[in-house]
């Protein structure tokens, strides 16, 4: 494995106990756990190896990052140096296909962890994008002494690599998180003050990379937890932050793997993927990211590319459907945004010069949807009122003019 064991590892029993039931039957199985980017997936099945490593030295453990095609086929050959599969070291050997077929007569059990599956064209297409090629997905061994685990940031990837079998990866509990946190930071002193702790886990979302992220922080600068939230709550210091590159032997060295980079690799990702799930999360990153009633939205598309725009974000976590639908609107769902996702998202926009253009969208959009005020319309103009505050409160985008016309509306 790449990695040395995490042993500030916490938390998380029931779900390496979900994998345990499913490394007991004496059959091939393939499972994904999918969640998002920095909820702690790798560290998980990093974790749950050493596990199975430990109750059976006798079982062999191979990690194939699917990041690239490079990246797969050089921990094909690794495989194959180490297994010393014959014919491995020859001149245009088909190393995909020799470790394949020694994997799949293999006597011996073993367990493949295929980690950051997160972009279906790495597993999914042929050699060019060629769709009548193999797939590196073909070259997967078939053996009832073998299981293979997937993690990836996308919910849409989980159920094409394994269907039904999927394990989702929640952010941490607020038990959890404090086991985490005070893993990570080296003077517990700095942990002194209770109620900053409780804020800045509050803030964090209870996230693991950003928990993560944060103790490197507070240690490398040798501050309090306090004295961190002290630069938290001044917003732009906190998008720095979490831009701030640090060291974690237990994530992948050519990878950038700070907040900040690893979300702008999933927006890159759906902007690729479903230009209208990347359209509206540029249009929610400049509005409040709570109670986002689905008719504010932009809309464009037909009905099944709307749908399947937001079951892209909540694919990749990004928004959470409420429970409740809309009082006053015909029944109609809203969303809430993941708090440090709708940060990223508008960092994201402004250092692509698109900040000033989507939020003019957005207030155009909330022209068209918001009526002008009245007792008789309250129940209306009052659930897009708070992303009118919010939209306006963006003084280095938003005239005055249109300011004053968004607030206006709700005047009564």
């Amino acid at each position: 494995m790449p990695f040395p064991r995490n042993e500030p590892f916490v938390g998380r029993e029931g779900e390496l106990r979900s994998l345990e039931q499913f490394l007991l039957p004496n059959t091939h199985r393939r499972i994904t756990v999918y969640g998002l980017g920095g909820c702690g997936k790798s560290a998980l099945v990093l974790e749950f190896a050493y596990r199975a490593l430990a109750r059976d030295a006798r079982r062999t453990v191979f990690w194939v990052p699917a990041i690239s095609q490079e990246s797969f086929e050089l921990a094909y050959r690794e495989i194959g140096l180490r297994l010393h599969v014959p014919g491995i070291g020859e001149d245009n050997a088909d190393i995909k296909q020799l470790v394949k077929e020694a994997l799949s007569s293999s006597k011996r059990d073993w367990l493949m962890i295929v980690d950051n599956a997160d972009d279906p064209e790495v597993l999914m297409s042929g050699a060019d994008g060629d769709l009548g090629s193999v797939r590196l997905l073909d070259y997967l061994p078939h053996n009832e002494r073998g299981k293979i685990i997937f993690t990836t940031r996308s919910r849409k990837a989980a159920s094409d690599l394994t269907q039904a079998s999927v394990l989702e990866l929640q952010d941490m509990d607020k038990v959890e998180a404090r086991q985490l946190l005070e893993q990570r930071i080296t003077k517990q002193t700095f942990l002194a003050d209770e109620r900053a702790v409780d804020e800045l886990l509050e803030t964090l979302t209870c996230l693991a990379l950003a928990i993560v992220q944060a103790a490197a922080f507070i240690n490398s600068n040798d501050i309090s937890v306090s004295e961190f939230i002290s630069l938290v709550r001044n917003t732009g210091t906190e998008i720095d932050m979490f831009g701030e590159k640090f060291e974690d032997p237990s994530r992948y060295r050519e990878m950038d793997s700070t907040i900040a980079k690893t979300w702008y690799i999933s927006f890159e990702q759906i902007r690729k993927q479903d230009p209208l799930a990347a359209e509206y999360l540029s249009f929610m990153a400049c509005i409040d990211r709570i109670n986002i009633p689905q008719s504010l939205l932009p809309p464009k598309g037909s009905l099944l590319q709307r749908i399947k725009a937001i079951g892209t974000l909540k694919g990749y976590a990004f928004i959470a459907q409420r429970q409740q639908a809309l009082p006053g609107l015909g029944g109609e769902v809203s969303f809430d945004m993941h708090r440090l996702v709708h940060m990223m998202s508008a960092r994201w926009l402004d250092g692509h010069n698109q900040q000033e253009d989507w939020t003019a969208k957005a207030a155009k959009r909330l022209e068209e949807v918001v009526p002008y005020g009245g007792h008789e319309k309250k129940d209306i103009w009052s659930r897009y009122l708070p992303h009118a505050i919010h939209l306006a409160n963006l003084e280095d985008t938003v005239d005055e003019t249109a300011r004053q016309r968004h607030i206006g509306k709700r005047s009564y």
